[in-house]
């Protein structure tokens, strides 16, 4: 299953082969069709500039260092479009922040949204 293996070492660093291990079984449990429509979906998306502008919402984008997929610097063009958004890397992260570095990010979002 190299297409599998390549994904997953995209979206967990090397760093995290542990975590990535892991969801290894949770990432193959996916139904088939429900992933293509999604990954169909995502390719379909098409956000202008305009759409972000219009979030009005505290907003903070957390990318992981290590993201090969969404890198820091998409997160930051991102956060630019967004009025009053801020962007944080989390450093020790890849693409699943939440499942990397879930202390590290609880902890930036509570600073966010209690600072």
């Amino acid at each position: 299953m190299p297409t599998i293996d390549t994904g997953l070492a995209n979206s967990f660093p090397e760093s995290h082969a542990a975590a990535r291990a892991a969801y290894r079984g949770i990432y193959l449990a996916n139904d088939p069709n429900a992933y293509a429509e999604l990954s169909l979906a995502l390719g379909r998306l098409d956000l202008a500039s305009a759409d972000w502008g219009r979030i009005a919402a505290p907003t903070l984008v957390a990318p992981g260092a290590q993201d090969f997929l969404w890198p820091p610097a998409i997160g930051k063009q991102v956060a630019d479009l967004i009025p009053g958004a801020r962007c944080e890397v989390l450093t020790q992260a890849g693409h699943f922040p939440h499942l990397q570095t879930p202390e590290a990010l609880a902890r930036m979002a509570i600073g966010f949204f209690t600072g």
